[in-house]
């Protein structure tokens, strides 16, 4: 444990820890009390969500005796993945209240917010959470496991000043990944100006169908037990539905091709890979028959919004078939390639950003880690206590 530093259940420096109430569909209404889920809380963030709010009624909450929730209240999901994650309810027009899965948590005057929302995000409170969760096909922690947790607890000065500077790397942090949007909006903004939506094709390039001047083809069947997590000099990245599912020791394509999601939650999706690279059932790969950039072909699949195409609810679904009939704009190739050149130089520039991004982020993990490490075993075995 840090030298000076209190360590305490969150039972006993919280003035409130409550779960919220269960809420069913019926209950729910179009305005009212806004109703926060778990889906709102993010790892150390909330997600406001407006383009799809919940509520009910003043009369269903005094109906049902809800516990209304306020500014500067923490919550925590208790289930699912990542178990234990934390937010801090910021300021709203509305009143709000939380559903059964999200735990209140109120903490007594010991305990800065913000400090226990950035140690929400550590590895030691990670495994406690771990230690302190049941089930098996479907894990949670149960709110009374939840207050069993051991928490850190220094000088409020201390926890401000720790979470002062984290902030300050978060903040850098953010400005990065915002930079990087900026740029994919730019890249996209410079094919819109060359080019035109090439959907509704206002420019009146001369289109084919996408299946007579590309081969389609989606990837092989693939288990997770032949995939890695991590990648190594050794290992190609496999692409599924959603983008990489993970790293494997072999590959069937040796050029860079645009792979288009045919399943899952990102189903229309469209990714660049770099070869080599492996694609499963769910990923279909684009590869042209004729000569064409192939990042500007990338680029015109994706603003394509091949989403639109697919069929099912539950499960959203696009065959090769619902891609080959389309109609493909064919600019001339040193129009596709003067946009890949500028393209090119974009990614110079997101690439420095990113560079610069993972030494902030390591900088960020390094400091949790120093300021969250257990030293020694005692706040494991505070862990197991009742």
């Amino acid at each position: 444990m840090k030298h000076g530093w209190e360590y305490r259940k969150i039972a006993e420096v919280t003035s409130l820890v409550a779960d919220g109430d269960w809420i069913e569909s019926k209950d729910q209404s179009e305005t009212g009390i806004r109703l926060i889920q778990t889906g709102n809380i993010g790892v150390g963030v909330f997600k406001a969500k407006d383009d799809k709010p919940h509520y009910i009624s003043e009369e269903t909450f005094a109906r049902l005796g809800c516990t209304e929730i306020f500014e500067g209240d923490c919550l925590v999901s208790r289930l699912p993945d990542p178990i234990g994650r934390a937010c801090i309810i910021p300021s709203s027009i509305n009143r709000m209240i939380t559903a059964v899965d999200c735990t209140i948590i109120r903490f007594a005057n010991t305990i800065y917010p913000p400090f226990f929302v950035y140690y929400s995000r550590s590895k030691q409170y990670k495994s406690s959470i771990d230690n302190q969760t049941t089930g098996s096909t479907r894990k949670r922690i149960s709110r009374k496991n939840l207050e069993k947790v051991v928490i850190p607890v220094p000088s409020i000065e201390e926890q401000k000043k720790i979470c002062s500077l984290l902030d300050k790397m978060n903040r850098v942090i953010e400005a990065k990944k915002e930079q990087l949007k900026e740029l994919d909006n730019l890249a996209q903004a410079i094919f819109y100006d060359m080019f035109g939506d090439p959907v509704t094709n206002e420019k009146g390039w001369e289109t084919q169908i996408l299946g007579d001047v590309c081969t389609l083809k989606a990837g092989k069947s693939i288990k997770a037990s032949e995939l890695s997590e991590t990648m190594n000099v050794n290992l190609f990245p496999c692409y599924g539905g959603n983008g990489v599912r993970g790293y494997i020791d072999r590959y069937s394509h040796n050029r860079p091709l645009p792979i288009i999601g045919r399943q899952g939650a990102l189903c229309g999706n469209v990714n660049f890979a770099k070869a080599p690279f492996y694609a499963t059932e769910h990923a279909v790969v684009v590869a042209p028959k004729t000569i064409m950039d192939v990042v500007w072909l990338f680029y015109v699949l994706k603003l394509m919004h091949l989403n639109q195409y697919a069929h099912g609810v539950a499960q959203p679904g696009l065959s090769v078939q619902d891609i080959e009939p389309l109609p493909l704009i064919l600019p001339p190739l040193p129009l596709q390639q003067a946009f890949a050149e500028k393209v090119e130089a974009i990614e110079r520039q997101k690439e420095l950003i990113n560079q610069s991004l993972r030494e902030v982020q390591t900088l960020f993990e390094s400091r949790m880690d120093y300021w969250f490490s257990e030293e020694d075993d005692d706040l494991g075995q505070l862990d197991k206590l009742d």
